[in-house]
C-alpha cells in the first residue's frame, strides 16, 4: 500500500533562476541610448559650426593684436592705422554681404560701424583717423598714443561684439 503523505524525504531544493543577464538590453535601453547618440552627434555638429563661424572674428583678434604692437612702435603709426582699417574693412566683408559693406568709406563707413556694434563709437569717438586713413595721404605718425589705444579698444569691440542683422528683402545689414 502506499502512502500518499508528505514527508521530508520527497521535498525537492528550491532552485534559484540565473540572475538576469546585462546583454544584451531591454528595448527602452536602446531607444535611450540612441537618443543620446544622436543628442551628442547634434551637440558636435553645432559646436563644430558655431566655431567655424567665427572662425573671422578669431583671425581678425590675431591681427589686431599684430597691428597693436605696432601702433607702439614709433614712426610706424600711418601704417599700422592702414592695416587697421584693411583688417576691419576684411571683417566685415566676412561678416556681411559685400554689397552692403565694399562701397563704404568715410562717414558712411564709421556709421556702419557703429550701427552694427552695441557701444562702438567710432563716427563720434576716435574713427576720424580711422576714416581719413586710406582716403587721403595724411601722415598720422603724431596720433597720440591715448587715442591709437583707445582706436584699438573700439576695433576690439567691434570685432568681438558685431552683430548681423537680417533685412526684409532677406540681406544681412545693419539696422540704421
Amino acid at each position: 500500500m502506499k502512502e500518499n503523505s508528505l514527508s521530508i524525504f520527497d521535498l525537492r531544493d528550491i532552485v534559484i533562476p540565473a540572475p538576469a543577464a546585462l546583454w544584451p538590453p531591454a528595448p527602452f535601453i536602446w531607444i535611450l541610448l540612441g537618443a543620446v547618440g544622436v543628442g551628442m552627434v547634434v551637440l558636435v555638429r553645432w559646436r563644430w559650426v558655431r566655431w567655424r563661424s567665427v572662425a573671422y572674428r578669431r583671425e581678425g583678434l590675431a591681427r589686431l593684436a599684430r597691428i597693436e604692437k605696432r601702433f607702439m612702435t614709433p614712426g610706424s603709426e600711418t601704417s599700422a592705422l592702414k592695416e587697421l582699417t584693411v583688417l576691419l574693412k576684411r571683417v566685415a566683408l566676412a561678416a556681411f554681404e559685400r554689397k552692403a559693406v565694399a562701397a563704404l568709406y568715410g562717414q558712411e563707413w564709421l556709421r556702419f560701424l557703429d550701427q552694427t556694434c552695441e557701444g562702438c563709437t567710432f563716427s563720434t569717438g576716435p574713427g576720424h583717423p580711422l576714416a581719413m586713413a586710406l582716403s587721403s595721404g595724411a601722415d598720422f605718425s603724431l596720433l597720440d598714443k591715448r587715442e591709437a589705444k583707445q582706436l584699438i579698444r573700439q576695433a576690439r569691440i567691434w570685432i568681438k561684439g558685431h552683430r548681423r542683422v537680417k533685412t526684409d528683402q532677406g540681406g544681412v545689414v545693419a539696422t540704421p
